[in-house]
Order: structure tokens, then C-alpha cells, then sequence
């Protein structure tokens, strides 16, 4: 039983190949060279037309015009915020786009990830080590409910292992300021609380927000219709995390009517009341201020018989203190921001209170904007057209409040979501970015089919519009904006393609086996396993395949092997370049891994290949690119190249095949 635990264990941990990943992109970033290409794709233009009802009467017809059954380059012109998507195109085609940028990770604004939770954060390991500023996180709730794609029913322990496994692989891409913030209900908050606290110790939490999300309340509920929802948040280090403010509303701000050359103020009571306000509590904020009621100057010292000695009593007789201590009054007073004026009571003291930048988010949020049913489930209704796509999305505004407080416009933070469901958090970071023309960016892990036909459109058509009625646009209020996305193997896959060798015989997966010896497949019958990365394959890396479930059917899918070695070595791509030499393609990554060090790989398929060309071109034309040339170059297969390190070994070291 130890060996077969140990084999799962080792097939589970093992880092999942990607097996394809591709890109969508506003037209923006498309030069016009790729048009008549574009115009002439029919599956990009039926999903345009799908996505955005090109060509459709709308309440705004000038919005959409097409020629016949095909949209024209004018047309493309016309709409720089017309999403393409690489799928509908041959790699030749994604090849040549690709190589227009310079700083490609830099430049892509979005990550959606087409996996198991745990698997995905782990592949993303070391990409995205200590780079994450917020994870916000929305995990089944564990109350029982149907319709869910995650178990939602599990007894308490085991919930809390699938959820704290999750969040300690999400701990390590945090970054030393970075929040993590998770959604939850009455149900499981409180053991929840306390995994948080294991795993980031209870002096790094900052507090629990409640949110009013069904101003209506639970009808299913025996007793008090619930109507609220938990947001814990925790910070990874206790020195450097802060919270955004939010900024003031026009009402607020209206409250500060004068100014001077500082800025906008208003006068405040300098009487402090409330906690903390008894000489007892604060001893050095009481004492006298004196007051020359013929020149109006305010003393400390009560220098002659005239002047009115003014103390911090309340309306009650109680005694309070003032907002400031001695040096701090004197400060304030020598700038000509305390004054005095006399009233029925006497005289009271005012001090100037500045427009602040913004105030602190309250630990209640109340409002119908937090709805989930108005700003949730019907807006993506509105958004996808079908009132049946999801079941319990969250406000959009809700997230987009919860992102604000965490995050930094202009600054490129990344937030992560690996509980993404329909999407709604790159949706908000979406409208954040739209409002601020902000820099932050997203990644989204899910692993459940809508996230084709929910996740992945949705963020299609709020980057076109920001308004959506029955699932067309409203308007043409697009932002400039470019996601990858990718689908990983999963362990089922994994478990698809193990084959046992044995003596003379052909090979066998673990699904036809009987009555074999488990204790030998780790060490030695699995070696050659395409799961465990079959060396000899790799002299044709573009051609690699495994076996995969899709739609309860097996078939052979062409694996990714340059986008998975990339995530292996944590490389922060910059660029990819396509050559072909001879009839022979070579796709070459450069980029820098998060320590700094700049890094180029070669792929290039070794059948056949004349290895002292093949030197000559690399050395000669590939490496002397001075935006290709590097510390470290990795080649796959054989090579002559002086200083080049083989792919294959370092691969399935960190892929711990």
C-alpha cells in the first residue's frame, strides 16, 4: 500500500505539462500587415460576430458595420478593441505576431489557466515566486449545495485540507507586501480562520470585512435570513503589507469649502471626544489654554489676570482632552490653523482638518452595488446573453473594491484568482484598469468547462465594451488588452499515459494491467514513460503527444514543451522568435528567470540535422541577435554549440519526472 501511495503521490506532485496555450489581443496590437490574413479567417470573424453581434440591429447601429458576409480591413480600422484570438490561426501566423514584441510577458496583461487548482500553482511556482500582490480567492462553501463543479459537502477536516493545500502553494507567490484575501460564509469561517492563522500566523491578520450580498436575505435559512458574506484578508509579512484608502465622494469632499496656497480644509473641534478622549486614558493632551479676549491670541500661560482660561470639558461638565499634545498645539498654532470663536457655551477652539486623499475602508459594506443577485448573476447575464450560465457569481463591485484596497493603479501588481469560476475577478480588475487607465494584471485558474464558454468570453467582451444589454455591447468603449491562455495536463492524464515495460512485450498503461507487480513500476517499468518525459522524443519537440480525456473520448494531443519549460525555469519571457534554416523551424525563447539571469532556448526538431550547420546558424545568426544573445542557453537534443546546456535533463529535473 506504501509503494502505491508513494507512485500517486509521485505522479500528483509531479509539474504538469502545458498542452497548448494561446493568445487573445486587442486589434490595437495587431499591425495592419495581419489583416488581410485576419479579414479572410472565417472562424475568427463567426466568433466576432458571436461575441460582439456584428453585423446585428442594436439599440446603437452605428456601432457595427460589415461587408456582405465578411468584414473588410476599414472595418478593422474602425475597431482597435476587436479581441483576436491565435486558435483560429496556423502557428506560422502566431509565430510572426509574436515576434513584434519586445517585452511579450510585460506587455500581456492577463493569465487564465485551464486546470486543477493545486496543479496549476504549482507549475506556476517559479515564474511567479514572491510576484503576486493579492489573491483573492471565492472557494466552494462547503454548505452542501448542488451544481457545482468543486465537492461541496465534505466533512470539516477535509475541506480545510483541499483548501489549506491550495492556499500554501498560493503563499509562496505572494510578495513580502502582498494580501490574501478569502471569501467566505458563516459555515466554515471559523475553522477557516484558524487554518489562516496557521499559515500566516495571527499577528498578520489584518481583520474580516462583512459584506451585505443579498439585502434580501436567505429564504432557505430556519432562523435569521442570512444575508451577508465574510472577506478575511492576511498579509504575508506583518512590516509591509498596507491598505489603499478609499477616495473621497463628491459629497465628502464638498465638506471641505475653504482653503488656503495648502489646500482644501475645514474646522474641526479641537475637543477630542469618543474613546480615548478622559485625561485619565491620555495625560498630555489636558491642560489650560488661555485666551486675550481683546487681541484673540491664545497662551499657555496664564501671564496676566485678563486672559479666560479655556479647559477641555464636554457639554456635560465632563472632563475630555484635546486632539493635540503641547508641542503638537504650538506647531499648529504658529501656522495659523487653530482659532477660537465664542458661542453660547462659551468659547470653543477649532483646529483646521486638511482634505485627506481618501478614507478607510469600514469593516461593513453596505450598499446596492454589493447585491450579488443585480451585480452578479444578472449582470453576467446581460454580459453571456443566457440567464443559465452560472449558478451564485459575486458583485463585480464588491471584487472591484476588495482589488482597490489591495492594489497600486499605475504599478503592473499582478492579483491572482484560482478559484476563478465565471471570471469575475479579472472582470473587476478590468473596470479598475478602464476607470484609473491603471497597469494591474490578472491570473485565473479554473478548471471546470465554462471556462470556454463562461470565463473566457466574458473577459472578450468587457475589454470590447463596458455596457451589455442581452448579450450585445452598448457601447465601444474598449481598452487596449492582451490574455494568454492555457490548458494543463491533469493528473488523470498523467495516470492515461504510464506504460509498463516488460521483458520483450509490448507496452501496457495502467488501465489494462492485471496482476502486475506495482512495486516495480516507479524504479524501473515506468521509465520510458511519456508522463516521466521520454528523452528520445525530444528530437522532435514540436511533435510530442500524449494521451488525454476530452469529452469521455481518448486522444493524442501535441503537448506545449516550450511554453512548460518556460514555467520550469521561471522565465520571464521578453521575446520568441521563429527562423527557419534549410527547412528546419527554430523557435527560440529569450527572456530573464526572477534572479536576473538572462536565458535563451532553442528548440529545433534534430532529425536529420547536419550539426555542424546547425552550429554555424546558431552562432552565427540566432546568438549574434544582440536581443537574443544570453548567460545561459539551453538547446534540445544534440548540438555542437560551445557553452549550450542540454534541455532534457534540467526539464525533467524541475518537472520532477
Amino acid at each position: 500500500l506504501a509503494q502505491i501511495e508513494n507512485f500517486q503521490k509521485k505522479l500528483w506532485e509531479k509539474k504538469k505539462f502545458v498542452l497548448k496555450s494561446e493568445y487573445c489581443m486587442t486589434l490595437d496590437h495587431v499591425p495592419e500587415e495581419f489583416y488581410p490574413e485576419i479579414v479572410a479567417n472565417k472562424a475568427q470573424i463567426e466568433e466576432w460576430k458571436r461575441l460582439y453581434s456584428i453585423g446585428e440591429s442594436t439599440e446603437n447601429t452605428s456601432l457595427f458595420r460589415d461587408a456582405g458576409n465578411s468584414i473588410d480591413i476599414e472595418f478593422l480600422k474602425s475597431q482597435p478593441y476587436l479581441m483576436l484570438d491565435t486558435k483560429f490561426f496556423p502557428q506560422e501566423f502566431k509565430d510572426r505576431l509574436l515576434a513584434i514584441f519586445d517585452d511579450l510577458d510585460d506587455t500581456i496583461g492577463g493569465l487564465m489557466i485551464k486546470s486543477e487548482n493545486w496543479q496549476a500553482l504549482n507549475l506556476l511556482q517559479e515564474r511567479y515566486r514572491e510576484q503576486v500582490k493579492c489573491i483573492y480567492i471565492d472557494p466552494p462553501y462547503n454548505t452542501g449545495g448542488t451544481n457545482f463543479n468543486y465537492k461541496n459537502g465534505y466533512q470539516h477536516s477535509s475541506w480545510l485540507c483541499m483548501i489549506s493545500n491550495s492556499i500554501m502553494k498560493g503563499y509562496n507567490l505572494l510578495r513580502n507586501d502582498g494580501l490574501n484575501i478569502t471569501s467566505i460564509d458563516d459555515f466554515e469561517v471559523s475553522e477557516l480562520s484558524l487554518i489562516l492563522q496557521i499559515i500566516f500566523n495571527s499577528d498578520k491578520n489584518l481583520g474580516t470585512l462583512i459584506v451585505e450580498n443579498k439585502p434580501s436575505g436567505r429564504t432557505n435559512d430556519e432562523f435569521l435570513a442570512t444575508c451577508h458574506e465574510y472577506y478575511l484578508f492576511n498579509k504575508k509579512n506583518s512590516d509591509k503589507a498596507a491598505i489603499n484608502f478609499f477616495p473621497l465622494t463628491e459629497a465628502e469632499k464638498s465638506k471641505y469649502s475653504d482653503s488656503d496656497d495648502k489646500s482644501n480644509y475645514k474646522w474641526r473641534d479641537f475637543l477630542r471626544t469618543g474613546g480615548y478622549s478622559t485625561p485619565e486614558e491620555r495625560p498630555n493632551s489636558y491642560y489650560p489654554i488661555y485666551l486675550d479676549e481683546e487681541t484673540g491670541k491664545l497662551y499657555l500661560e496664564k501671564k496676566t489676570k485678563n486672559l479666560v482660561e479655556i479647559l477641555p470639558v464636554d457639554s456635560s461638565g465632563k472632563k475630555r482632552v484635546w486632539r493635540k499634545t503641547i508641542p503638537s498645539f504650538l506647531e499648529h498654532y504658529g501656522k495659523g490653523e487653530i482659532r477660537v470663536r465664542k458661542t453660547s457655551l462659551g468659547y470653543k477652539i477649532d483646529i483646521i482638518d486638511r482634505i485627506k486623499m481618501g478614507t478607510r475602508p469600514k469593516s461593513i459594506w453596505v450598499g446596492p452595488k454589493y447585491d450579488a443577485a443585480s451585480h452578479g448573476t444578472k449582470l453576467l447575464k446581460e454580459i453571456i446573453g443566457d440567464s443559465r450560465v452560472f449558478d451564485f457569481p459575486k458583485s463585480v463591485h464588491a471584487i472591484r473594491d476588495v482589488i482597490y484596497c489591495a492594489t497600486i493603479s499605475d504599478e503592473k501588481e499582478i492579483v491572482m484568482d484560482y478559484f476563478a469560476g465565471s471570471g469575475t475577478t479579472a472582470h473587476a480588475v478590468l473596470n479598475l484598469n478602464r476607470e484609473e487607465i491603471g497597469n494591474r494584471k490578472y491570473i485565473l485558474v479554473e478548471m471546470a468547462d465554462y471556462f470556454d464558454t463562461i470565463m473566457k468570453p466574458r473577459i472578450q467582451k468587457v475589454v470590447y465594451s463596458s455596457e451589455w444589454k442581452e448579450g450585445k455591447p452598448q457601447n465601444t468603449d474598449g481598452i487596449s488588452h492582451i490574455f494568454k491562455y492555457m490548458t494543463l495536463e491533469q493528473y488523470e492524464d498523467t495516470l492515461n499515459n504510464i506504460e509498463f515495460i516488460e521483458g520483450g512485450t509490448a507496452p501496457k498503461t495502467l488501465m489494462d494491467f492485471e496482476g502486475y507487480f506495482l512495486r516495480y513500476m516507479l524504479d524501473f517499468e515506468t521509465r520510458e514513460s511519456p508522463c516521466r518525459m521520454n528523452v528520445t522524443k525530444l528530437e522532435r519537440p514540436f511533435d510530442y503527444t500524449l494521451r488525454i480525456t476530452r469529452d469521455s473520448q481518448l486522444h493524442n494531443e501535441t503537448v506545449d514543451l516550450v511554453e512548460t519549460f518556460n514555467y520550469l525555469l521561471g522565465l520571464k519571457v521578453k521575446r520568441i522568435r521563429t527562423f527557419n534554416e534549410n527547412g528546419t523551424p527554430y523557435r527560440v525563447v529569450h527572456g530573464e528567470t526572477l534572479a536576473g539571469e538572462s536565458t535563451t532556448i532553442i528548440w529545433r526538431t534534430t532529425t536529420g540535422l547536419d550539426l555542424k550547420k546547425d552550429k554555424q546558424f546558431i552562432e552565427e545568426t540566432i546568438l549574434k541577435d544582440p536581443k537574443l544573445k544570453a548567460e545561459k542557453v539551453y538547446i534540445n537534443g544534440d548540438f555542437h554549440v560551445e557553452g549550450a546546456l542540454p534541455i532534457e535533463p534540467e526539464f525533467q529535473r524541475l518537472m520532477g519526472a
